[in-house]
């Protein structure tokens, strides 16, 4: 089995004109004359800030983990200048050792 993973579900387009751009340029099909929009609604473009769901939560996640990104990149600094000028201290591996056990110990007593 291959690394490839596709997962099949249909596009959403708010018009019949991006459809078909994208039939065209994309996926190079230049025969249409077999595309059916018989059923075709144009009840979704009328509602204003709708658009692809797929395309909406793409775009969440991607502003989530840029969000995510940019707080751990504050935080690495904040820990990196405390390191240069003093105020973090580095804890040696005996030490981070009886921290380690002490937590262990305190969650197995919850």
């Amino acid at each position: 089995m291959s690394g490839w993973a596709v997962e099949l579900k249909p596009r959403m387009w708010r018009s019949l004109d991006t459809c078909i751009e994208y039939l065209t340029n994309e996926l190079h099909i230049a025969r249409r004359d077999s595309l059916d929009a018989a059923h075709h609604t144009d009840a979704r473009a009328e509602v204003p800030g709708v658009s692809r769901p797929d395309s909406a939560k793409r775009m969440r996640d991607a502003f989530e983990a840029s969000a995510h990104t940019k707080w751990l990149e504050a935080k690495v600094a904040d820990s990196r200048a405390g390191m240069a000028d003093g105020s973090n201290r580095r804890i040696d591996a005996k030490e981070w050792a009886l921290i380690r056990a002490a937590k262990q110990k305190q969650r197995i007593t919850l």
